[in-house]
Formats: structure tokens, sequence, C-alpha cells
């Protein structure tokens, strides 16, 4: 897993997107307290406009973005992220006005950044090591519950080193920046804090971008997604329904058959290739009881 180079930009991926939604926690409350006169309570409501966006971008996200490239989505989820930011300090070093309606703004966004970063993160890891190992869906059911089991360990331990990260290095940033004195704004140091971050994440979609990504992602996503379909069985499925099709419709073309009987003797070969695959499910499941047993 360590040595396979898409597996470990997903993993640093998932790190570098929780560290950004954590390195804030320790001080913006305060800061938007002194700065703004937003009080812990109402900050609390506003911290929770990021979770509405990320529930319904989880119920959208199948009817939009599912079949795009996952490495596509990273790269964009971290240029995302890099905006978001920028608008949470709200960013110094590009001029951003110091406004409470940025820093509010940047909430809702941070949600749909979330649904990017975390909701391909152990799919395409798991499709990747299946292609890189050879592991064809139900012939190793053994290898199947080991890969299922890698990958989600894999995941929890970055998110939760990234979650106890993430305020560590966030605090000591900001207070890296925070004069002895207070003669300037709280939010000085803050919107730097933000800044170096938001770098951070622009570098990095461009790091994914030139070494996981280029323009030839679509094409490579095609291959990709082609050769998971040929390990999952999906293709010899297709192509089993193509050659019933035709020789149904050869058949019928010799008798002079009518349409409704070329219908017919499709939806026949049809269910023909679709009971000899449960059957064979069938098979697989009673030998693996009985091996269990």
């Amino acid at each position: 897993m360590l040595t396979n180079g898409p597996v470990m930009f997903c993993l640093f991926t998932c790190m570098l997107g929780t560290i950004d939604l954590t390195f804030w926690q320790s001080y913006l409350p305060v800061i938007t307290e002194e700065d703004y006169g937003i009080g812990e309570d109402t900050f609390g409501y506003i911290m929770s406009l990021q979770t509405v966006t990320y529930v319904l971008g989880c119920f959208l996200m199948p009817y939009t973005c599912e079949h795009l490239p996952r490495r596509f989505l990273f790269i964009v989820a971290s240029f995302l992220l890099g905006i978001n930011l920028l608008l949470l300090g709200p960013s110094k070093w590009f001029g951003f006005p110091d406004k409470p309606a940025l820093v509010i703004a940047a909430f809702p966004m941070l949600g749909v950044c979330q649904v990017f970063v975390f909701i391909p993160i152990i799919p395409e890891v798991y499709d990747r090591l299946k292609v890189k190992l050879n592991i064809k869906d139900g012939e190793d059911e053994v290898a199947d519950s080991q890969l299922n089991d890698k990958v989600n360990d894999a995941y929890g331990f970055f998110y939760a080193l990234s979650m106890f990260a993430g305020p560590l290095i966030g605090n000591s940033i900001a207070n890296s920046f925070k004069p002895e004195k207070q003669t300037v704004p709280y939010t000085n140091y803050n919107r730097v804090t933000s800044d170096i971050f938001a770098v951070i994440m622009f570098v990095w979609a461009l790091i994914l971008f030139i070494f996981n990504g280029d323009w030839r992602v679509f094409q490579e996503n095609r291959a990709f997604m082609k050769r998971i379909k040929e390990l999952s069985g999906e293709d010899e499925d297709e192509t089993s329904l193509k050659k019933s099709k035709t020789s149904v419709g050869k058949f019928v073309k010799k008798t002079n058959g009518s349409m409704s009987i070329s219908r017919y003797g499709y939806m026949a070969s049809k269910s023909i290739v679709q009971k000899k695959a449960e059957n064979l499910a069938y098979v697989k499941g009673t030998t693996l009881f009985m091996s269990n047993a």
C-alpha cells in the first residue's frame, strides 16, 4: 500500500483535508467573539452550516459527479479548500477585507469540499489496490476481506492522525504570529495562519495535477474503470448478453419472425444468463458456508 503512488496521494489528500477542518478550532471561536462580537452560541450555529451542505452534497453527489474521475475530484477539492481558507481568514496576503461575512461564507463551502475529499477516498484506494493485486470479485473471499480491512485501517489511521495533529499545528502557527502584547487585532495572526494553510492546499492541488492527474486523467480513468469491470465480472456478463442477443436475432431472421418474437427471445436469453449467474452465486455461497462450518 505504501509503495502505491495513487493510494498514497488519496491518503495524504484525506490527511490535509482533515487538518483544514481542525487547525482553526482551538482559536477561531475566541477570535470571532473578540473581533466580530460573535458569541460562542452563535458561532456554533455558524459551524453547523458545513454539516448541512455536507449532508446535501452526499445526497446529490451520485446524481452529479459519480462518473467523474476521482483523481479529478481530489484536485478540485484541494483547490476549493484553498479558496475556502482564504475566506476563513479572511486572507491578509491576498488583501481580502476583514469582514465577518467572509468567515461565515467559508463554512458552507467547507461542507461541499468535504464531499469531494472524504466520499471518494475509500472506493478509490480499494479499487487501486484491487487492480494492483489483480483480485477478482468472488474468487477469493479471504483476500477480499483482508483488502477491505487494510483499506479501512489505513483510512482510519490517517484520519485519526490528522484530527489529532490539526489543532496542534494550527495553534502553534497562530501563536507564532501572536504578539507578546496585544496591540493589533486578533485577526491579524489568524489571517496569516489561514493564508499559510491555503497556500499549502494550492500547492497540493498543483502536485496532484502534475503527478496524479494532468490532462489525461479522463483517458486514464476510462481504462481504469474498464479494468475494474473486468475484475468484477461485469464485462463477461455483458459479453454473454450480446452473444445471446446476436444468436437469437439470427434465429429470428432465419425463421422470418416478427419483432415481438425477437424481443421475447432476447428477454428469454437474458433471463437464462441471469439464472446461470444466480446459480453460480448460490453454489459459491454454499461452498463457503460449508467450509466455514
